[in-house]
């Protein structure tokens, strides 16, 4: 048990930027774009942590402060990811009114246009330097990633928007989600994710979480509940008898839905962010599956009880 709690950590570990983000060859996440990045865990509800709405936003430069201005549906979006370049999930074309993935969302920013890159705490206006390979293709040619002043220099944006204005359509998840006090479940919370990961169809074991976070997804005001969760295997430290990620409506365990679950077993999933990117008041969860050898990024939408994977994990997968 204690190996597989140390591959936890090994796997967190390297989906930093400083391990590559998502190389395939060796070669994550913070808060919302006007919340503050911490909350106290909350032990009677099993542990979690969601963006304050009563701290200050996000430490920003002068005259560099979030810009007001249209958001989706009725401007154009394209979200990305940073690994050594900035990688799109997803973007809207408002005149198509429809969420694309994929290297067509990189046509949509102009040569020399501003995107707004974020971290968990901090948040900067930077001007695109043209198209690069990500980490996670270095030495292939594809330049499938776009450059951006700012990047280099160990520089630790997660995040970027465009236009940038749309970084308030963002909330990104608090590291202190996958902390030991937030991840520490009270015995009757463990019970009712049992029960819930038996129904779905999960093997019997002592269940552990890997994160729990708070923020709401389907836009009825009240916070839905999400855990990434794993069951060790006493008999291979290399594997899990599960690894999945899941979301209680409204908090309610007893109707929580699957959004993830690892084929391989060898990976853990977390949830970096929610975003509202087409503007319908639902957000998409932006997910990371992280592994031994790196992780890769996608996003996910909720229709009703089932999970809809918008396009395909990026190239760190």
């Amino acid at each position: 048990m204690l190996r597989n709690v140390h591959r936890l950590g090994v796997l967190f570990a390297c989906a930093l930027p400083a391990c590559g983000g998502g190389a395939k060859d060796g070669a994550k996440s913070g808060g919302g774009a006007e919340r503050g990045a911490e909350q106290a865990a909350r032990p009677e509800a099993g542990g979690g942590t969601a963006p304050s709405q009563e701290e200050p936003g996000l430490a920003v430069a002068a005259g560099d402060e979030i810009e007001q201005g249209p958001l989706p549906p009725n401007s154009d979006m394209v979200l990305f990811v940073n690994d050594g370049g900035l990688l799109p999930l997803g973007c809207f074309r408002a005149e198509d009114k429809k969420i694309e993935t994929g290297t067509k969302c990189l046509d949509m920013v102009p040569d020399g246009a501003e995107v707004r890159l974020g971290t968990t705490t901090s948040t900067a206006k930077r001007k695109v330097t043209g198209r690069v390979e990500p980490l996670c293709l270095a030495g292939s040619g594809k330049k499938v990633a776009l450059s951006a002043e700012g990047l280099g220099g160990g520089a630790s944006y997660v995040v970027a928007v465009y236009p940038p204005p749309t970084y308030r359509a963002v909330t990104l998840v608090p590291e202190e989600t996958k902390s030991e006090k937030a991840t520490k479940l009270a015995e009757d919370v463990r019970a009712q994710w049992r029960a819930a990961l038996s129904r779905l169809g999960a093997p019997q074991g002592a269940v552990e979480a890997v994160q729990v976070a708070r923020v709401d997804v389907d836009g009825n005001g009240v916070e839905d509940l999400f855990a990434a969760l794993v069951i060790p295997d006493p008999a291979n430290d290399e594997r899990y008898r599960y690894s999945g990620a899941l979301l209680a409506p409204d908090g309610d365990i007893a109707k929580a839905v699957q959004v993830e679950r690892s084929k391989r077993r060898e990976d853990v999933f977390e949830l970096r962010g929610v975003v509202d990117l087409d503007g319908d008041g639902r957000r998409e969860l932006w997910l990371r599956m992280n592994f031994a050898e790196g992780g890769g990024d996608r996003l996910v939408r909720l229709d009703g009880s089932k999970a809809v994977p918008l396009g395909r994990w990026t190239c760190g997968v």
